[in-house]
């Protein structure tokens, strides 16, 4: 009995790590969690510190006391700050009321954002795993878990992230070529793998600012306009030479069945006539233009 009830344990164990493990797989950001130090909130609170409690006493303050109300709206936490220092957070939607006394506000948005991070306006140059100039883009999604860390730990939240994507993006981007013909990662043929990667080196560097990063894809990505010309000629022969090879391989085919076919029905050709019949059928098969028969008079 004892046995069975560890081995069912060990399973449970073993489950909860494949889970963590899948999870952090499909989503490397969320490994980064919430801010869960503050207490549940106050619909009211007179006294911040002593000095402001101290205050709100003297006649000369009443009049600031009515603007000690703080509203927070669905998806937004509002920090506040007293003479400067940090002192709660407020996270439950409604109507509150704060000492207004050395009161600082920072309103803080929770919501999932979107972030494009190049693009038509902003293109991003960078050089491929092969040295080809290629111009690429991207979108960030992402959302603030930690309020206090946005508002006090980074000067701004967004534009941290926005910068730090540019640099990402250039460092992931420099490490693939643009396409392969030998199977190995490229970056048309490897996009959900690079932005995991991609996704997991912005988190690490955007956990500073309080932000969990849930997606980053790339949007654009396309030759420089200076070899774009040159690429396109490239991938138009390459696509010909294919084209051709199929051709071929049918023609062959087609061939080997009509020679097959005729000795069959009792038609014996020489050599001569079979190489004859051959070099035929391959340039009317090949051809790029009709064939135009000769008559022997």
């Amino acid at each position: 009995m004892s046995t069975t009830k560890h081995s069912l344990i060990a399973n449970a164990a073993d489950m909860d790590r494949s889970s963590v493990s899948a999870s952090t797989e499909i989503r490397p950001g969320i490994a980064y969690t919430e801010d869960q130090s503050v207490e549940p909130d106050s619909c009211c609170i007179p006294c911040t510190t002593p000095l402001s409690c101290g205050l709100s006493f003297l006649p000369l303050c009443w009049p600031v006391l009515p603007f000690g109300c703080v509203p927070v709206s669905e998806k937004e936490e509002q920090v506040l700050l007293v003479f400067g220092k940090y002192h709660d957070t407020i996270r439950t939607p409604g109507m509150h009321w704060v000492n207004p006394i050395g009161l600082e506000k920072r309103l803080v948005s929770t919501k999932r954002q979107n972030m494009d991070v190049g693009g038509v306006s902003n293109p991003i140059k960078v050089a491929d795993g092969d040295g080809n100039p290629v111009i690429v883009s991207g979108v960030v999604g992402y959302r603030i878990t930690n309020s206090k860390a946005a508002a006090l730990d980074v000067e701004n939240a967004r534009g941290y992230v926005h910068t730090q994507a540019q640099t990402i993006l250039k460092q992931i981007v420099s490490r693939y070529p643009y396409e392969t013909t030998d199977g190995k990662p490229s970056l048309k043929s490897e996009t959900y793998e690079i932005g995991i990667e991609l996704c997991r080196a912005l988190q690490e560097k955007s956990s500073v600012a309080g932000v969990l990063i849930e997606s980053f894809e790339l949007a654009d990505l396309s030759y420089a306009p200076e070899i774009a010309q040159v690429m396109l000629v490239r991938q138009q022969a390459k696509a010909m030479v294919d084209a051709r090879q199929v051709v071929v391989e049918g023609a062959v085919g087609i061939v080997r069945g009509a020679c097959e076919q005729l000795g069959a029905a009792g038609i014996e050709l020489d050599s001569k006539e079979q190489s004859k019949l051959v070099t035929n059928l391959l340039t009317v098969i090949c051809g790029d233009q009709g064939a135009q028969p000769v008559v022997t008079l």
